[in-house]
């Protein structure tokens, strides 16, 4: 992976796919959005014209048979991340994935464990956290700026 520009396949283009992630990749210097995923061919084909996207699967499996494929976005129903996740990581794919994780914790784990296994980094879509007003919060706590035992 040139880690210079990372090549992302979309697995599930609905949603916050559309609304806010393919967006993102489009701006961004550091990513491109190669290809995506939906098992609705009306939907994939609308949101490749709408973004300019050419390469258009209804599979999962036909994405991540993609050797430019870096990482995949996995932004599909909640039922569908593990198994999805589990057929990324066996690809060599690199994954993001939306929250939340899996259907139980057990679930989770099962697939942090897995990825760590087949050595692809898993990230988790917790988009807030690095937001910069919670990044500020955060130093001014560490600074002491705000008392946290107050009230306790």
């Amino acid at each position: 992976m040139d880690m210079g520009c990372v090549r992302w396949g979309v697995i599930g283009s609905t949603g916050i796919a559309q609304k806010r992630t393919i967006p993102g990749f489009l701006l961004a210097a550091n990513a491109q959005c190669v290809a995506i995923m939906s098992t609705n061919r009306n939907n994939v084909d609308a949101v490749g014209d709408r973004f300019g996207i050419s390469r258009r699967f209804t599979s999962v499996e036909e994405l991540l048979a993609q050797p430019d494929i870096d990482a995949v976005y996995i932004a599909s129903p909640l039922y569908c991340h593990k198994e999805q996740v589990i057929a990324a990581a066996k690809a060599g794919k690199h994954i993001l994935l939306e929250k939340p994780m899996g259907l139980t914790a057990d679930e989770a784990r099962e697939m942090d464990s897995f990825c760590k296994q087949m050595g692809v980094k898993l990230g988790v879509a917790f988009m807030m956290r690095f937001h910069g007003a919670h990044e500020q919060i955060k130093r001014i706590i560490a600074t002491g700026g705000i008392d946290l035992s107050v009230g306790a």
